[in-house]
């Protein structure tokens, strides 16, 4: 079993070094390559990464920097592969890698078919927690359905079988939603295993990428991804979709009236143009015949 951890960095900061410091206190042998990408191009990123190694890549869209920073795990012939993406601002807890290796090790029982899998995660925001993951334990039954009309995960605490990476043609570009796109067509091909201990980190902070994205782009992002999966379910589904879309439709229109709000009234009748578009198309295509509620 092989292991590619591949760190991500676009702007360094010296968290950074938190991030590589919980994955080498637990480097097993020789199984397991890090790998740090950067595209700061800072020389305090290279050279907190002198223990691993070090990537310089030109800067580009988040779909092909992943795909570009996936690349760089070293080709092996093992169908047992698996890489772990995870962002310079974000980190592990020790344990990570031994409860994952110790479930998806070939043979380990009822997981031989398993092409992804997680644990479970906790958001951060100055040292406190904002967020945490649900309990799950083992392959997660309905996950291709659960994951289709909602992204309940986070980047630093998913691992996949680099073979059906490749397979798949890797991350597309969905802007704030771009990994919810890979995990969801990873779901329809593959049984997904979830270990229950929240044994990553997600950190929230004002200088994130995703905190400084526009509402009406998450909100594009989103209802883009959400009509794609939604075109790949049985229409017995329809009744979670619906529930999906209500729940969607609200939250988004709530951040609509934010928006204008906030002054940005150009902005705002964009957002809801688009959750009304979704909303309509996911229904038709599953064929419910109900409307969507919006709470006043």
């Amino acid at each position: 079993m092989k292991w590619s951890v591949i760190v991500t960095v676009h702007e360094y900061r010296p968290v950074l070094k938190d991030c590589l410091r919980s994955i080498h206190t637990q480097y097993p042998d020789n199984d397991m390559e890090v790998v740090v990408c950067d595209q700061s191009g800072a020389y305090d990123c290279k050279r907190a990464a002198r223990d691993f190694r070090y990537v310089q890549h030109q800067r580009a869209g988040l779909a092909q920097a992943w795909n570009a920073a996936v690349a760089e795990a070293k080709v092996t012939d093992d169908p047992h592969h698996w890489v772990h993406l995870i962002h310079d601002d974000d980190w592990v807890m020790p344990g990570f890698y031994k409860a994952l290796t110790s479930n998806l090790i070939p043979g380990a029982s009822g997981h031989n078919n398993n092409y992804i899998a997680s644990t479970g995660f906790k958001n951060v925001r100055d040292g406190k927690v904002t967020l945490q993951s649900e309990e799950r334990s083992g392959i997660v039954p309905n996950w291709r359905e659960l994951i289709a009309v909602g992204n309940s995960l986070q980047v630093a605490a998913v691992v996949f079988r680099k073979n059906l990476f490749d397979e798949l043609g890797g991350f597309r570009e969905r802007g704030w939603c771009t990994d919810w796109d890979l995990w969801a067509r990873m779901a329809m091909v593959a049984q997904w295993w979830h270990e229950p201990m929240r044994l990553a980190r997600y950190r929230e902070h004002p200088e994130s990428a995703q905190e400084k994205m526009k509402v009406g782009d998450k909100v594009r992002s989103y209802c883009s991804v959400f009509r794609d999966n939604v075109e790949r379910l049985p229409r017995q589904w329809g009744p979670l979709i619906e529930a999906s879309v209500n729940l969607h439709t609200n939250r988004f229109m709530a951040a609509a009236v934010n928006v204008a709000l906030g002054g940005n009234c150009l902005e705002a009748p964009e957002v809801f143009d688009e959750v009304v578009g979704m909303a309509a198309d996911a229904l038709r295509w599953q064929g419910t015949g109900q409307g969507v509620s919006v709470a006043p």
